[in-house]
């Protein structure tokens, strides 16, 4: 097992996935660490030790000057609080820059499919899915996506399993490489997403499962190839998300099929809602390792999300917006008329637009917030994760509140905005 392991998590393994699809170092470089780059490492460690303990003896840890560093001006500030801290997972960093991408079609397909597992991806996707398709699968995927990415990001951070090693891996992408990599949570909803559209699908349309399964597995390779292409994640890393995501799809899919159903009907759902995930947020665990990670953010963004979202469906339900369908399920699957297609880029487009400019709204409000805090000797750059506490502000509470009223408008306010200028889809309030 020990060797399954060591051979699944192995950062060479990644190296070659990406020199087959068309990715390599300009010049030579060692697969593994060089001894000089282990050496210097070694020197900057045995010097900071030094450094620490002259300045614990002369009492004047808070006063170093760095000019006295003499011989060892070679020494960057990012590498002294890396060594400090104990990452050592991206020393190499620069290294990881000189590389050629010698096939443009994997690397556009594989950032393609990245980003179907990004915020991006859900930005788009989950919209369009309300809008133009069906708001019942869509709602209910939302719930089962929440418990799977809260669960994986907690996992992160009590496993604290760092990326692969760069050198002799290739990191394409910096958007998450301060973060854990196990499990990979791209992977996780590379599984979840197609599994509830199927799942779901079939309990209210008459489709093939022929056609269902493949279009999945070609979604779940492209997010789970996305990551080793571009240096993010182990196989190992894919492996365990995939694996953990499977497992946890078999009771959440039946179990949020039936909550989907019922949450819309009770009454303290915006309370419940509200104050759950907010707690899911206080109780969210700090790093157990050397790295200061964002994950605590992203999973507020979520939390937010699935809040936003399933309220919003709830008031849709109490005013009577929604009626029952005439016809029971499962329904025929017909082909959308052109002037349904028309209708249905101009609710997305302009649904985007409405989404783009409530971000914007807010963004412009946290930062004459923070202007006025800032004014008021109030700091607000606290990290979510520092373990000495403080204000928790722009990390928290406004990415909170952001994306909740933003997800709100998605099935609320925008769709009213459709239905007033008669361009909503004829079936959005049947559902």
């Amino acid at each position: 097992m020990q060797k399954c392991i060591k051979f699944l998590e192995d950062p060479n393994k990644v190296a070659a996935i990406q020199k087959f699809f068309g990715v390599s170092y300009n010049k030579k470089v060692s697969p593994k660490l060089s001894s000089d780059s282990e050496r210097q490492n070694e020197e900057n460690t045995t010097m900071l030790r030094k450094i620490s303990t002259t300045v614990n003896t002369a009492e004047i840890s808070n006063k170093v000057d760095r000019d006295e560093l003499g011989t060892h001006e070679t020494l960057s500030s990012e590498t002294y609080n890396n060594i400090e801290s104990g990452n050592t997972s991206n020393r190499n960093n620069e290294t990881c820059k000189n590389y050629t991408v010698k096939n443009k079609f994997w690397y556009f397909l594989f950032y393609f499919g990245t980003y179907l597992g990004d915020v991006v991806g859900y930005a788009v996707v989950i919209p369009f899915w309300f809008w133009n398709i069906d708001g019942v699968i869509c709602r209910k995927f939302v719930l089962v996506w929440t418990v799977v990415m809260y669960i994986g990001q907690v996992l992160k951070e009590i496993v604290c399993r760092e990326r692969p090693a760069c050198p002799p891996a290739i990191r394409l992408q910096k958007k998450w490489s301060e973060e854990y990599g196990m499990p990979s949570t791209h992977a996780m909803v590379g599984v979840a997403f197609p599994s509830c559209i199927i799942y779901y699908s079939a309990r209210r349309y008459k489709f093939s499962y022929y056609y269902g399964i493949i279009a999945a597995i070609i979604w779940c390779t492209l997010i789970s190839f996305s990551r080793l292409y571009l240096g993010m994640h182990s196989i190992l890393d894919v492996f365990v998300g995939f694996l953990l995501s499977s497992l946890l799809l078999v009771p959440f899919l039946p179990l949020m099929d039936i909550i989907g159903n019922a949450i819309v009907q009770y009454s303290w759902l915006p309370v419940v809602m509200i104050v759950l995930s907010i707690i899911l947020v206080i109780i969210y665990p700090k790093p157990q390792g050397p790295l200061i990670t964002s994950t605590r953010g992203d999973t507020t963004t979520i939390l937010a999300t699935c809040a936003g979202i399933q309220i919003g469906c709830w008031l849709n339900y109490q005013l009577h917006i929604v009626q029952q369908s005439t016809q029971m399920p499962p329904y025929d699957i017909k082909l959308p008329e052109w002037w349904s297609v028309g209708t249905g880029i101009v609710r997305t487009i302009l649904g985007l637009v409405c989404i783009v400019f409530s971000l914007l709204l807010f963004e412009l409000m946290v930062k004459a917030t923070n202007w006025i805090l800032i004014r008021s000797k109030i700091s607000t750059k606290e990290d979510v994760n520092n373990t000495k506490g403080g204000i928790v502000i722009s990390d928290v509470f406004f990415k909170y509140l952001t994306f909740f009223v933003t997800s709100f408008h998605v099935v609320y306010s925008i769709p009213a905005l459709f239905k007033y200028l008669n361009i909503s889809r004829s079936s959005y309030y049947f559902e």
